[in-house]
């Protein structure tokens, strides 16, 4: 390997890694009565922490109000919602997706450095 290829094989890992530290998580919600399923893209947090917390439910959170959220999501309704029926989960769409993105890019961009060594005569 060249240098150039080293420098875009430990950027992936590096990316990568990063990646898998700080996943994505969403908000999933299933209505019973009609059977629709909600789903809503939620942050990235560091995994050791754990899930975040579901910010348009919980009123002791002093960064995150109903008004605000209202704002992001005028759509939906969070108040007529129980906190039981929310469930927070890691968003496996927004991990794998640009995960292969990245492998692909990276992988294109290790063959396109690769300079075979001239022989020795």
């Amino acid at each position: 390997m060249n240098k150039k290829q080293l420098v875009v094989m430990w950027l992936a890992i590096g990316l990568i890694c990063l990646m898998c530290l700080f996943p994505p998580w969403r908000y999933h919600h299933f209505d019973g009565e009609t059977g629709i399923d909600t789903y809503i893209a939620g942050p990235y947090r560091l995994l050791f922490l754990g899930p975040p917390g579901i910010p348009f439910i919980e009123k002791d959170n002093p960064g995150w109000s109903y008004d605000n959220q209202r704002e992001v999501y005028t759509n939906y309704d969070f108040k007529g919602y129980p906190h039981r029926e929310w469930r927070v989960e890691l968003d496996k769409h927004r991990i794998i997706i640009p995960g292969i993105v990245l492998i692909v890019l990276s992988v294109g961009l290790l063959v396109s450095f690769y300079r075979p060594k001239p022989f020795a005569k």
